[in-house]
């Protein structure tokens, strides 16, 4: 499950409620309580200052935008939660790219971050009304 836009200061206590909803109503779809699929719950986050740029080695010192796809996990990240960035879409021409921040808040899967980031990476292409990735997984906006 992808969520977007918790607040930092509620990011654990929210994310704690809706897994534990999210696994009651699970139980609640079978007769017998024996639904119980596993859970990835990954918050997405858009608020912050983070950006990457490309350096190119020829070049006079000029900078650019990271190509689609570009994820970083090491670090900038904190050693204590599994979380990374990913900038999932082109850039518009007249701005700087924004990744969008990733923390993985639950996840009885067991996926590692590399899986993570290639699922989390594969749902920013689902978006039918444009022919490029977008910034947000499509989950997280329905």
């Amino acid at each position: 499950m992808f969520r977007e836009n918790i607040p930092w200061d509620n990011l654990r206590r929210v994310s704690c409620k809706e897994v534990r909803a999210l696994q009651r109503a699970c139980v609640d779809i079978e007769p017998g309580g024996n639904y119980r699929p596993g859970i990835t719950y990954i918050v997405a986050q858009k608020s912050h200052n983070t950006r990457f740029f490309w350096e190119e080695k020829e070049g006079e010192g000029e900078v650019s935008n990271v190509p689609p796809g570009t994820v970083v996990d090491t670090h900038i990240t904190h050693h204590k939660y599994r979380e990374f960035y990913l900038t999932s879409h082109p850039p518009n021409e007249a701005s700087t790219s924004r990744p969008t921040h990733y923390q993985v808040m639950y996840d009885d899967n067991n996926l590692t971050m590399d899986q993570l980031e290639t699922l989390t990476h594969a749902m920013c292409h689902l978006d039918a009304r444009f022919p490029h990735s977008v910034s947000m997984p499509m989950p997280s906006t329905y």
